[in-house]
């Protein structure tokens, strides 16, 4: 005789079980229940911690500086945004690393890298 189901000794389909409780879940044949998996957190609380340093050491900046300090062409004159001329990394509240920008000098900026080492608005990670 071939093999049979576990637990009603029914005609063997998979895994050790008949079709019905292969198939079909019941009382007979429950499911195990997944234990509720906690979110992996987006940000971890140490950097957290960092950023809510941040967020106080940036608004006063920005109040300090309301013009934009690049001033290239197509400038909007008022600066809404806080450029980290040697990234975010260790300098990350290291004012004297923070430009304040207008939005089409910040987006100038962050798509012509080499431009904006020769200008001066942007610093090497590597020479640093």
């Amino acid at each position: 005789m071939g093999r049979v189901c576990e637990i009603c000794s029914g005609q063997h389909y998979a895994k050790n079980r008949c079709r019905v409780h292969y198939v079909f879940p019941s009382k007979l044949n429950p499911k195990s229940i997944a234990k509720a998996v906690k979110p992996i957190r987006q940000v971890s609380s140490k950097q957290a911690k960092l950023n809510r340093a941040y967020l106080v050491i940036r608004n006063e900046y920005m109040k300090a500086h309301k013009v934009c300090e690049a001033r290239l062409p197509g400038c909007t004159y008022n600066a809404t945004e806080c450029h980290h001329s040697k990234g975010r990394g260790e300098f990350m509240l290291d004012q004297t690393s923070y430009k304040a920008l207008c939005h089409a000098c910040h987006v100038y900026i962050e798509l012509h890298p080499k431009e904006a080492k020769i200008i001066g608005l942007s610093a090497s990670r590597l020479d640093i």
